[in-house]
């Protein structure tokens, strides 16, 4: 059965889940990005810049007051600031940036709730 749904495309990949704290990681943020233009090619740009950021785990084009959601890492807010400023503030037509920093963990589940049932 999972062979059947890796080739159908339902399974995308195996993972480990680590610690972030275990390697050093003690600040994660979620940083909410306006871009000042919003063609195509815009877009593509900062789509582009965002996957040579190892620093950025994930990126997701939204809808709302911002365009684009980012959950970044760094070992320290020192870190996150040279983030900040030579890496993300560097990408071009990016007009705002808003960060949120967590706290703590209270719920992290990475499989998906499928119903089972017909």
């Amino acid at each position: 059965r999972v062979k059947r749904l890796e080739k159908a495309g339902v399974i995308t990949g195996y993972s480990a889940r680590v610690d972030p704290k275990a390697v050093g990681i003690d600040i994660t943020a979620w940083i909410s990005v306006t871009l000042s233009m919003h063609q195509l090619q815009s877009i593509d740009l900062f789509q582009n810049a965002i996957h040579e950021l190892p620093e950025v785990l994930e990126c997701y084009h939204i809808t709302g007051e911002a365009d684009f959601l980012l959950k970044v890492v760094a070992a320290s807010i020192s870190d996150y600031e040279n983030f900040i400023l030579h890496k993300l503030a560097k990408i071009p037509g990016m007009s705002k940036m808003q960060t949120t920093l967590v706290l703590s963990e209270v719920k992290n589940v990475p499989s998906i709730p499928i119903e089972t049932t017909k």
